[in-house]
This record gives C-alpha cells, structure tokens and sequence, in this order.
C-alpha cells in the first residue's frame, strides 16, 4: 500500500514524523449512502473505506480526520 511505502521510507531518510489525513465523507459513495439511509446506526462505508487496522500496523503518529457536516 502507498502509505505504507511512503512511511517506510521517510522514516529511513529523515527524523519527520510521520502522520495521515483522510477526509471520512464521500458523498456520493454507495456505501455511505448506505449509513446515511440507515440514519448513521450502519457503518459500512468507515469499515471499507477507511482501515484502521493497517493504518495502525504502519505505527501513524498522527492521524487526522474530518466528517464536516
């Protein structure tokens, strides 16, 4: 995965910390369309789209996300 490759590698070359930003909504993507009918009690569109998981197995010191409604 890029971020992946992209953390390996600043990490190698310099002393930045590394971070990520998503922006969470997609407005027009099915399955937030999806959470969005099921007034939110749903949320396929987080568990696809966005992988916490990975994100915290590059060891992501910061991470920052916005859902501006």
């Amino acid at each position: 995965m890029f971020a992946g490759d992209l953390a390996v590698s600043i990490r190698r070359r310099t002393d930045i910390r590394f971070g990520l930003y998503h922006s969470l909504f997609e407005w027009f993507n099915p399955l937030y369309l999806e959470d969005k009918a099921a007034q939110y009690k749903s949320q396929k569109f987080v568990e696809v789209v966005f992988p916490y998981k990975h994100i915290a197995s590059q060891h992501v010191l910061c991470l920052w996300s916005h859902c501006g409604m």
